[in-house]
This record gives C-alpha cells, sequence and structure tokens, in this order.
C-alpha cells in the first residue's frame, strides 16, 4: 500500500513542483492512506465526563431525553441525551451507588446503594422522595415494573423486596437464591420478574403473588445483569463466565449461547425491535448480536477501561456505555446506534471478531 501511495505521488507531483505543494499533496495522500487502512468500527461517540469513579449503571428515560449513570464516587447525574450535557447530581447515598432504573413515566427514578438503602429521586427537582430500607447490606440491583407501581430491589443479603410506588412501602421479600443477588428485570407485562445471582442461577418470580414459577441454570458462574425482550418472549442474561444466554422463555426456556467476550459479561440490553441484542463486558469491547441467529454482526473496542453497564433509549437511536478501572478517569460515551448499525451491514467491525463466535448449544 505505501509503495502505491509513492506511485502516486511521483506520477502526480511534478519534481518542479514547489516543496509546499508537494508536501501539501503528501499529506493528502497519507490521509488517503489512513482512510483505506483503518475501518471504522463505529460511528464515533459523544463522551461525557463528570463522574470521579467507576460507573456501574445507566438508564435512559422512557421519553429519551435522560440518561441517569450510577457511580461509585456514591452519586447519580442526570445527562441530557440531547446535548450530553449534565443536568443534576442526585447525592444521598453513603456509598456507591450499584444501580438506577427509571419509573415508565420518567418522573422519578429508583437507585441501588453500598449502603443498603433503595432511593426514589424527583428527576425533576432532584430531591429524594423516599428513602427504602430493609436490605441488611450492599443493593446492587433496582427495577421498576411496567405500571410504576412497584420497584424490586436485590441484593448482598441474598433477598429480592418489592416495595409499593411511588410511597416505598414495604411488600414482600423473596427468598431461595443462596449468593448475591447481581440483576433484576421485570417483563414487559409485569407478570414476570427475574433475578440473577452469584449462585449462578436465574430465579423467575410472580411479583402479583411473590410466587417463584421456576429456575434456569446453565451459568457456570456469578450472572449479572438481565433483560427482557421487548415482546418478552427471551431473556438475555450476562454472566462472569464470559457468555451471554438468550432464554426462549416460551420454549421450555431454551437458550442460545453466546460466547460473547474474552472476560466477564457485565451487561445486555435489547434493542427496541428486539432483533439485536448488546453486550458489554471486561475485555472493553461493545458487541453486536443477531437474536435469530446468534451470530455477531459487530463489535468494537468501545472504552479503555472495562464497560460495566450499556443503555439503549426507547427509540433505538442511542446506545449509552460506560465502565472504569478505579483511579482511571471514566468517560460515559453516547454512540449513534443508527450509525453503528449502518456501519455493521456495511462490512464495519473487526474480521478476527466475526471467526469463532457461532452459537453453542447450553
Amino acid at each position: 500500500m505505501l509503495s502505491s501511495i509513492w506511485q502516486l505521488h511521483r506520477a502526480y507531483v511534478p519534481e518542479r513542483s514547489s516543496r509546499s505543494v508537494r508536501r501539501l499533496v503528501a499529506a493528502g495522500l497519507l490521509w488517503l492512506l489512513a482512510s483505506v487502512a483503518t475501518p471504522r468500527a463505529a460511528a464515533e461517540p459523544r463522551t461525557l465526563l463528570g463522574h470521579e469513579y467507576n460507573i456501574y449503571s445507566l438508564a435512559i428515560s422512557p421519553r429519551n431525553d435522560l440518561l441517569a449513570s450510577a457511580s461509585g464516587d456514591e452519586t447519580v447525574k442526570l445527562w441530557s441525551v440531547a446535548t450530553g450535557r449534565e443536568q443534576q447530581t442526585l447525592v444521598g447515598h453513603e456509598g456507591p451507588v450499584y444501580g438506577v432504573a427509571f419509573s415508565p413515566e420518567g418522573r422519578w427514578l429508583a437507585s441501588a446503594g453500598g449502603d443498603g438503602t433503595v432511593h426514589l429521586w424527583d428527576t425533576v427537582t432532584g430531591q429524594t422522595r423516599h428513602v427504602l430500607r430493609g436490605h441488611e447490606g450492599a443493593v446492587y440491583s433496582v427495577a421498576v415494573s411496567p405500571l410504576g407501581d412497584v420497584v424490586a430491589s436485590g441484593g448482598e443479603d441474598r433477598t429480592v423486596r418489592l416495595w409499593k410506588a411511588p410511597d416505598g412501602a414495604p411488600l414482600v421479600a423473596l427468598t431461595g437464591h443462596d449468593g448475591d443477588i447481581y440483576g433484576l428485570a421485570f417483563s414487559p407485562d409485569g407478570r414476570l420478574l427475574a433475578s440473577g445471582s452469584r449462585d449462578k442461577s436465574i430465579r423467575l418470580w410472580e411479583p402479583a403473588t411473590g410466587r417463584l414459577q421456576r429456575v434456569l441454570t446453565g451459568h457456570t458462574s456469578d450472572v449479572y445483569r438481565l433483560a427482557f425482550s421487548p415482546d418478552g418472549s427471551q431473556l438475555a442474561s450476562a454472566s462472569q463466565d464470559k457468555s451471554v444466554r438468550l432464554w426462549k422463555l416460551a420454549r421450555d426456556d431454551e437458550a442460545t449461547v453466546l460466547p460473547s467476550h474474552g472476560g466477564p459479561v457485565y451487561g445486555s440490553a435489547f434493542l427496541p425491535d428486539g432483533r439485536v441484542v448488546v453486550s458489554v463486558g471486561d475485555d472493553k469491547r461493545i458487541r453486536l448480536w443477531d437474536v435469530q441467529t446468534g451470530g455477531l454482526r459487530t463489535s468494537w473496542r468501545a472504552h479503555d477501561v472495562p464497560i460495566y453497564a450499556a443503555a439503549i433509549s426507547p427509540d433505538g437511536r442511542v446506545l449509552a456505555s460506560a465502565g472504569g478501572d478505579d483511579d482511571v478517569v471514566n468517560p460515559l460515551k453516547l454512540w449513534d446506534l443508527p450509525a453503528v448499525l449502518t456501519d455493521a451491514a456495511a462490512g464495519g467491525g473487526s474480521a478476527a471478531d466475526r471467526t469463532g463466535t457461532q452459537p453453542q448449544s447450553p
């Protein structure tokens, strides 16, 4: 490639041309070389700075206007999705904040903290509405039901607690896991609540009754974040065992195993059409998977630190990602999702990522 560029330079730039002209043409040819030799894996993101420590959880409001980020710096920040500007910093937890979830209309936000509490925040004023106490130990995950009438929380004490929303009155504690609870997700119709645990299992509960419906097993290590598909027919689970599993809940819980990352997988999320699932993890990459085939659509190194969280806007236009490495500055990034998908369709991403990534049988 370099010899071809040099031949072009000699062919189109006469020797008697001025030094400045030759330099200008050479610079242009080198830019062309860089453009051809370095394919773009994904559209350039917007970078948001503000947190002073790792970012553990992200959520985008139902109106697509606010992004919430939970951090080890003991704060939750609200950002404008449109401008990327910080809107508010929510202060009240006395320890790391591990989880965030918006109410269905976006007027309030729930956060889970290492101080053992769940906070309900007013997203307009930034004030605390209620502080929910009852867990014995850190709270790692929080979820809000589709109707906004129930908040679920889980953590170090191995229990899932349900709270009445928006006043925060305790409802019931669900027990059965044999390890810390790291992930929670309500099904789109609100009839199921999934919980993922350090005990390697996923439990499906009926929140209306508190009854355990069934247990999903197959992961060989800790289960982290969970996400239901938009139609509720599938559940994605991210795990310490370096895989994402897509559980087909209407097909006897059959699972497609995506051998997705070179290390632990910390988060997963479905696109609004349900055709693509996103996974992020310790290898600092974002991967997009075809739900129907289980094949890898695209992958790129998105951060210089492990990625702990990803969120998709309800309109499917924004992918947010964030993570951390203790004292390293940890940016939050907003990706133009349609541009990423266009790049993928055009063959963007690393060819190396497209080999050896066929789905496996459980």
